[in-house]
């Protein structure tokens, strides 16, 4: 909560935090993200104000790229703002560190965020949408060029993406070091996933990931994939997002797919119940 109540203090225009929770039975934090909203959106509180950022003595020039970012970003004549880049989050990987000297991690979403926007831009054009304001933003915030490597496998992860298939999110992960790129991939077919990790590179067991899927199918609507391109190579660890629609049954469908995280060890019943709890007195 300390942590929590630093960041709070810190950027007060955050329209809203996000917390990712560790639910395994070793696994005791939780991460938060701050997520910012343009100030071409008029009608809704949060957006950034780059006065928030007080450069520290360490990473001063890191901290000044992502000022700069901010500040291009709310310009109305800027390439991202014509791109709909709506949404900006900072994450800080709450490790005991002080938070006023953390650098965020920085994401971005690439399609707008809201539905209405997203329907705006052809199936068939998201990913050259996605990849062009990858381009813009990382002209800010890591000036020159990316790594060989990273832009090598950058080129090679959305060249094979299956049709239809896009990045809806990415970001710069200056908290590891060295930092790492992470995709957020949308739109890909199930039965094409682990033939389109095997086909990038990933060396994980996809056995794991059909295990997982045959608990999660019959409870999700949506899945999203989560890879981190590193320096040398793609990171032997991967997320899978899981969306539920929002309908009169969304607590009872989260519950049956958490019920199942529980009886396969994937998640311990005092932090499903805790979750669930936090959820309905929210």
């Amino acid at each position: 909560l300390d942590f929590q109540k630093s960041l709070s203090l810190r950027y007060k225009t955050a329209y809203e935090s996000l917390y990712e929770c560790y639910l395994g039975p070793d696994s005791r934090k939780a991460d938060v993200s701050l997520l910012f909203l343009n100030v071409g959106n008029q009608d809704r509180h949060g957006n950034f104000d780059e006065k928030n950022l007080q450069s520290s003595p360490q990473n001063l020039e890191t901290w000044q790229n992502i000022n700069t970012f901010f500040e291009n970003w709310q310009t109305s004549s800027s390439a991202l703002w014509s791109h709909w880049v709506n949404y900006v989050w900072m994450e800080y990987d709450n490790d005991g560190q002080d938070p006023r000297y953390m650098l965020p991690n920085i994401f971005i979403n690439t399609v707008g965020g809201e539905v209405e926007t997203i329907q705006q831009i052809p199936k068939e054009r998201r990913l050259e949408h996605s990849l062009q304001v990858m381009k813009e933003t990382l002209q800010y915030l890591i000036p020159g060029s990316l790594p060989h490597k990273i832009n090598q496998k950058l080129l090679q992860i959305s060249s094979l993406l299956p049709e239809g298939a896009f990045i809806g999110d990415f970001g710069i992960m200056f908290q590891r070091s060295p930092f790492q790129i992470k995709l957020i991939m949308r739109d890909i077919p199930f039965e094409d996933l682990c033939n389109y990790l095997s086909e990038i590179g990933w060396k994980g067991n996809t056995e794991h990931i059909n295990t997982f899927f045959s608990l999660a199918l019959k409870h999700i609507n949506a899945f999203r994939l989560s890879i981190d391109i590193g320096i040398e190579s793609l990171s032997p660890k991967i997320g899978i997002e899981c969306f539920v629609e929002e309908v009169e049954d969304f607590l009872k469908k989260w519950n049956a797919f958490f019920a199942q995280l529980v009886d396969s060890r994937l998640c311990t019943k005092q932090k499903k119940d805790a979750l669930f709890e936090f959820i309905q007195r929210n």
